[in-house]
């Protein structure tokens, strides 16, 4: 542990690490070198202090999760209280209606020089290729904005 709510990978450089100008009979258990090189040392064996690499990979899995959970109520709260403008832009049915018709069409031919005749190259070697109508582009934008003002 490197502070009150950080902790810090690392490895033991060494045990019953003693200090120059310390007293002959105190040392400490470890000194350990961070990963980012810097040198610190646990003053007690404890879980609090200093934990083998499972424990803190697990601690940090057990943090990761708990904040994924947290960000999954936290969506699921936005999601019933938040009344959507243009629903029609969710649903995974109403996919080929929004769908540039021309990509449809080259999509539906197979063929790749109809496919690259939709490309468009902005620069060398970056490509763009219109993939919806502007109808859901608008809609998309509509959407962004009236989920802004009701966050506001």
């Amino acid at each position: 542990r490197v502070s009150q709510s950080e902790w810090a990978p690392g490895c033991v450089a060494q045990l019953w690490y003693h200090e120059p100008g310390w007293p002959e009979t105190r040392l400490v258990p470890y000194q350990v070198e961070l990963d980012d090189g810097r040198l610190i040392f646990a003053p007690l064996d404890k879980d609090e202090l200093i934990r083998a690499e499972a424990t803190f990979e697990k601690l940090l899995y057990t943090e990761e999760r708990e904040g994924e959970q947290a960000n999954a109520r936290y969506r699921e709260d936005i999601e019933a209280r938040f009344t959507r403008k243009h629903p029609a832009i969710y649903e995974p049915a109403e996919l080929q209606r929004f769908l540039n018709p021309a990509l449809k069409d080259a999509l539906r031919s197979g063929g790749e020089a109809t496919l690259r005749a939709l490309w468009n190259e902005e620069a060398q070697g970056l490509y763009s290729l219109r993939l919806f109508t502007a109808e859901f582009c608008e809609l998309l934008l509509e959407e962004r904005e009236h989920f802004e003002a009701w966050c506001a």
